[in-house]
């Protein structure tokens, strides 16, 4: 099912069943230049994936979302960066912004609140809504711009967020 009917299917949905079902925030840093707070999962130039007990949530990335993202580029790709967006006290959101340095973006919803956020994506003048629900996989291209409302609900809303580099060397 795709959430946006284009000729070049930039952006898509899916529903996804694993085995998470929280995640240990302990760790989360205050974003910089967001609201919320973020938990580094992995990247290729840093040690940090290991300092923070995430192996269970990098085998969910690898086993169960990369699978579907290669369907969907209809190509081979490797993990760029992942980490875990944190929007928990009301009023975080995501701000407008795009992954212009992946090929592919994907976003994992572990838990949805009721009045948490829906996301927005706008491709070619046309805006989006997609209402987010647990084990929703959304992918897009990582020049589309996309956002988040703010989260009015007294809970987290979690996601695994993953940039995805086409593999250059298949």
């Amino acid at each position: 099912m795709n959430i946006a009917e284009t000729d070049k299917y930039e952006i898509g949905a899916f529903k996804l069943a694993t085995d998470i079902q929280t995640i240990d925030v302990e760790h989360a840093d205050r974003y910089t230049n967001d609201t919320g707070r973020r938990l580094r999962i992995y990247h290729p130039e840093s040690s940090w994936c290991n300092e923070t007990g995430v192996d269970n949530i990098l085998d969910v990335i690898n086993s169960s979302i990369k699978p579907i993202v290669e369907q969907f580029a209809y190509c081979e790709c490797v993990l760029g960066r992942a980490w875990v967006n944190i929007h928990c006290d009301p009023g975080d959101c995501a701000f407008r912004h795009n992954h212009d340095e992946a090929d592919y973006t994907s976003l994992y919803y572990v838990n949805t609140p009721k009045d948490c956020g829906n996301l927005y994506a706008e491709i070619d003048d046309n805006t989006y809504e997609f209402i987010p629900g647990v084990g929703d996989l959304i992918i897009m291209k990582g020049w589309v711009e996309h956002w988040t409302d703010i989260n009015k609900s007294n809970e987290a809303r979690v996601s695994i967020v993953c940039d995805w580099l086409v593999d250059t060397d298949k």
